[in-house]
């Protein structure tokens, strides 16, 4: 006598075959999609970030016009100091540096 599988057994087994192609579809996604990424970052960093120069006499210009470095001198001198020294040269950042 010839055995047979009920149908839900083979139903149960077509199913089971069908969640790793879909788990397969979706790691193919995102494989595609970190590709994707890899290939424009490596645009990016070449054609963007490695051409980059700094101009650094408007780096210099910008700083001197600016007080945000004062910060740097209230740990030696003291808050009340350098406020006193930036107000009695107006805010004016390049009178600052010359005296």
């Amino acid at each position: 006598m010839r055995k047979t599988c009920p149908d839900d057994a083979v139903f149960g087994i077509q199913s089971a075959r069908a969640v790793p192609l879909t788990i397969f579809s979706h790691a193919d996604a995102l494989l595609e999609s970190l590709t994707l990424l890899e290939r424009t970052l490596f645009l990016f960093r070449t054609e963007c970030v490695d051409t980059l120069t700094a101009d650094t006499e408007q780096c210099k210009k910008l700083f001197y016009s600016s007080l945000p470095f004062a910060d740097a001198f209230v740990p030696p001198l003291g808050y009340d100091q350098v406020s006193r020294v930036v107000m009695e040269h107006g805010g004016n950042a390049e009178q600052f540096w010359l005296k």
